[in-house]
């Protein structure tokens, strides 16, 4: 139920829907949440064959002084972690795009 009435999920399967029609497919992978992280620290991945491509806090208003500066720092992290995960994924997300959330801790 709490899926259903979430606006961040709503909003991504809108911009889903606009850019692609019905022709994708979405996965979703749901955890726990853990209260200690901090929501202002979530960043969004994106990959394009087997690349990572990008990365942007998820949330844009709230300017993080620590982020800016450890921006090679989380670059390191985000890489490090694509590369991870990637070969998990099945041949055709690997080589497709896709674009993924991540949170880290509060001490980078």
């Amino acid at each position: 139920a709490a899926l259903a009435g979430s606006q961040r999920i709503f909003d991504d399967l809108t911009r889903c829907c606009l850019y692609h029609g019905d022709d994708f497919d979405v996965q979703v992978i749901v955890r726990e949440w853990d209260d200690s992280l901090d929501p202002a620290l979530e960043f969004r991945l994106f990959s394009e064959g087997g690349t990572l491509t990008a990365a942007t806090q998820y949330y844009k208003w709230p300017y993080l002084v620590a982020c800016a500066g450890q921006r090679d720092v989380l670059a390191e992290k985000f890489m490090a972690y694509h590369a991870k995960i990637l070969p998990l994924l099945d041949r055709q997300m690997q080589d497709g795009s896709f674009s993924l959330d991540v949170i880290v801790s509060a001490d980078l």
